[in-house]
């Protein structure tokens, strides 16, 4: 998308853009248009009834690396056990076998995983999203 706008093909991106130093050294950047909320997904067998910090100490949370919900996590569940994956794929497998006790991500699209074919039903939210 970035590249559609130096070939003047556009006069904006409206779109989920991470925000770093290499997108801002080539975009300005308005305030958000909309916020997702991140939820934490477990197998429904395992179900967290209230992630909280405390509830999380000591448990293995999968998190896409890089990313804004595994700075997140760093930052307030700092005894909880992140372990990131390179791809969203990985990290939704890596719940469905149980290698982790929860997936952190952003709610919008863990929704659609969760309603679509490819979960098989296997898990669900945690009570209440984090914003």
């Amino acid at each position: 998308m970035i590249e559609a706008l130096d070939e003047n093909q556009g006069d904006a991106i409206i779109a989920s853009l991470r925000i770093d130093a290499q997108t801002r050294a080539k975009l300005d950047f308005t305030s958000p248009y909309y916020a997702t909320p991140a939820r934490f997904v477990t197998l429904k067998a395992n179900q967290l009834a209230d992630p909280t910090p405390e509830s999380l100490r000591r448990k293995t949370i999968g998190v896409e690396a890089h990313s804004a919900h595994e700075a997140f996590l760093e930052t307030f569940f700092p005894n909880a056990i992140r372990k990131p994956y390179d791809s969203q794929k990985a990290l939704r497998a890596a719940l469905a076998k149980g290698e982790i006790d929860a997936l952190f991500g952003d709610g919008v699209a863990l929704s659609f995983w969760l309603q679509g074919d490819e979960a098989h039903g296997c898990c669900a939210f945690s009570r209440r999203p984090l914003s």
